[in-house]
């Protein structure tokens, strides 16, 4: 056993998990508390699994306070405060972008995914066995090349982000050429290595979003890999997403038709 530096309880923990995300939540007290029924309200209202809602709930009736200090000078470990650790793990999560990466099926054209508390959509385009040009298509969107289809959305979009104090689609300074760190439009580049482009939003948003464009070989074919994603932030977040997901899987879906007739024409 080796103690942490705080001694918290789940409603302090849970406290400052909302405080790092930005969240205000009122803890509500219950007289009584049922194993099962909370395990499902866990899977009800975030994406933990039941089977691991059901420990956490069953483990909250046993003290795991620490009281034995000796481990702290038996090993060289120094626990950091669990502020800290939340901080950290949130941190990590969206640094090491693996969510992105994340897939049940590799051969579905179009792909829904919850990766933790990130809502993942992914959509494949199949374009041939030639790949030569495949990404120069892909990694030109954006900027003065516009975005393949319904770039006037892409306009009204940035012009609704810069009326809320966002900045806006940026067009005039946008790169040449991917890099990481250059913005393009409302996005940063994030990831690019020659065959993968990952931007994140710049934009006012009840969460974090990226757009990952990536060109893959998948038995032996060439395929347009676009993957959405979007970390809500509370129930507004959710929201938010439910509310314009017809409007981005149009734009999504005719952006990802555009490349493909592109890559196929520039290939003939």
């Amino acid at each position: 056993e080796i103690g942490g530096e705080d001694v918290t309880d789940y409603a302090e923990l849970m406290h400052a998990y909302a405080a790092e995300r930005g969240l205000r939540r009122l803890m509500i007290p219950v007289p009584v508390i049922t194993p099962r029924l909370s395990s499902l309200w866990l899977k009800l209202v975030t994406p933990a699994h039941y089977r691991i809602g059901k420990r956490i709930v069953d483990s909250a009736a046993h003290s795991s306070v620490v009281k034995d200090k000796s481990a702290l000078a038996d090993f060289p470990v120094k626990p950091v405060p669990f502020r800290q650790a939340i901080k950290n793990a949130l941190a990590e999560e969206n640094d090491r972008l693996s969510f992105l990466d994340h897939s049940d099926d590799l051969e579905s054209r179009v792909e829904r995914l919850r990766v933790g508390n990130k809502f993942v959509e992914r959509r494949r385009v199949f374009v041939g066995e030639q790949s030569a040009n495949a990404f120069d298509v892909v990694s030109a969107v954006g900027g003065k090349n516009g975005w393949l289809w319904g770039d006037w959305l892409w306009r009204v979009r940035g012009a609704m982000d810069r009326a809320v104090g966002g900045p806006g689609l940026r067009r005039k300074n946008s790169y040449e050429s991917p890099e990481v760190g250059k913005t393009l439009d409302f996005w940063t580049v994030e990831r690019f290595d020659g065959r993968r482009l990952t931007l994140r939003a710049d934009m006012k948003l009840p969460g974090d979003a990226w757009l990952d464009l990536a060109v893959k070989d998948v038995n032996g074919k060439v395929v347009v890999e676009q993957t959405a994603a979007f970390d809500p932030r509370g129930l507004f977040g959710i929201t938010y997403w439910a509310a314009l997901y017809p409007l981005h899987s149009l734009v999504f879906n005719g952006m990802a038709r555009k490349m493909a007739q592109r890559i196929e024409s520039d290939a003939a």
